[in-house]
């Protein structure tokens, strides 16, 4: 694996201090930050940033439907948002460049938590 160019590796860690993560360590491959009721897993590869949400929310199948209506391309900049269904729980996950800069990447995240607000969570 690459080095974390500078721009990415300063973009993520400004990024994660906006979040509320206190001096994150940015490594090169995958990261995962526990916050108050979600994971936050970010992936920096060569050409893309993977950003995570895992939640323990358990939906039914209706309500699944309604949060992948919810997670429209419109709603993240024209960027797909796939809908995961865990064992515990459920999960967003979005792919983006890595040349975001922090408050790009500020409003995604933003933005998949306001997709799982109706559920009790991530308000």
């Amino acid at each position: 694996m690459q080095p974390i160019p500078l721009f990415s590796q300063r973009n993520l860690e400004r990024f994660l201090t906006l979040v509320g993560i206190d001096g994150p360590q940015i490594t090169a491959g995958a990261m995962s930050f526990c916050l108050r009721d979600h994971l936050l897993h970010l992936e920096l590869g060569d050409d893309r940033l993977s950003m995570m949400l895992c939640t323990s929310l358990c939906l039914n199948d209706a309500q699944m439907l309604t949060l992948w209506e919810r997670a429209s391309p419109e709603r993240f900049a024209g960027y797909l948002v796939r809908l995961l269904e865990l064992k515990a729980g459920v999960a967003l996950q979005i792919t983006l460049p890595p040349t975001f800069l922090a408050e790009q990447l500020l409003r995604i995240y933003r933005a998949l938590l306001s997709t799982l607000s109706p559920y009790g969570m991530l308000k």
